[in-house]
């Protein structure tokens, strides 16, 4: 509840600002192309299914029967349903509790989700990390040290030992078994590269997106990759807001201050939302038809299901 209303106490915010700076929007040279609104919305749901594979890559590194794609499919969309559920636990919770159904191990599967939302925090946060380092950012953004030490420390952080910590962490508070990644240094270094690249991917999708309502040159997209990534990055971290709704906004319109001024961004930032959410649901229903009827109502209805019984146990 505390995060639904802290999401919209910022949403209040960023509409007074919109409200106030009501001339300089109707002013601003606002453009309109259909095509790249749709290159970047097939871009992004692309990338998101790319992304189910990478997961793929991360459960293959733990013991147990590996599911087939097309099942992994099935729980990346309930989690995507269960993260705008209020609790940041739920998509976890939804995929121990899709596990059996896909004949995954109940055990495996949510450590491998853990790391997968590490190793994509990592990701975004290495690529908003070379924006800076390029001077993408110039004036704007991360001291100089933090920046000379984020890409090392990312490197650092996919450590065997480390990511082995961190799954019994998450299994530790979710009172479960903690299973062990199987995978080396080399194995890590190599999908958080996998991983980072795939937010370049995303940077780009998303200045099709902004170029598509608004005037952006080509080279802006590095920056506006940058930006994306670590406006990501704000909203995972605000664990109390439901899928980070109004921290990304907000963060995605501070950021994108040298680029739009002040009603633009908040407005481009809150329409990213919009598009964002109709690529998951596009997403979605590719899934749906993928898996048929029985698995298309696994997927809907697990992150209530897993809600209810979750909270019928406490």
């Amino acid at each position: 509840m505390l995060g639904v209303l802290l999401a919209l106490v910022a949403g209040g915010m960023m509409l007074r600002l919109v409200r106030n700076d009501a001339r300089s929007i109707h002013a601003f040279a606002w453009t309109v192309s259909p095509a790249r609104m749709l290159a970047g919305t097939a871009m992004e749901v692309a990338l998101l299914v790319w992304g189910v594979v990478l997961w793929s890559r991360v459960l293959g590194l733990f013991d147990g029967p590996r599911p087939r794609f097309r099942a992994l499919l099935r729980v990346w969309f309930g989690t995507t349903l269960a993260k705008y559920v209020p609790g940041s636990v739920w998509p976890l919770v939804t995929a121990a509790g899709m596990a059996s159904r896909i004949g995954a191990s109940p055990v495996a599967l949510p450590a491998s989700f853990v790391l997968h939302a590490a190793f994509t925090v990592l990701g975004a946060a290495a690529v908003a990390v070379a924006a800076q380092a390029a001077g993408m950012r110039a004036g704007v953004g991360l001291p100089p040290l933090a920046v000379a030490a984020a890409l090392p420390l990312a490197v650092l952080l996919v450590r065997p030992a480390v990511l082995n910590r961190l799954v019994g962490l998450a299994a530790r508070l979710a009172r479960r078994e903690a299973p062990a990644w199987r995978g080396r240094w080399v194995d890590g270094v190599g999908l958080l590269a996998l991983y980072a690249a795939t937010w370049v991917g995303y940077g780009a999708a998303f200045w099709l997106f902004v170029s598509s309502i608004a005037p952006v040159s080509r080279g802006a997209w590095p920056l506006l990759a940058g930006v994306n990534a670590l406006a990501f990055v704000a909203g995972f971290v605000a664990v109390f807001a439901p899928g980070g709704i109004g921290v990304r906004e907000a963060a995605l319109a501070s950021l994108l201050l040298p680029v739009f001024p002040g009603g633009v961004r908040v407005l481009i930032a809150a329409a990213s939302r919009l598009w964002l959410v109709a690529a998951e649901m596009i997403g979605g229903v590719l899934v749906l038809a993928l898996s048929g009827g029985g698995g298309a109502a696994a997927a809907l209805g697990a992150p209530a299901a897993s809600a209810v019984r979750t909270r019928r146990r406490l």
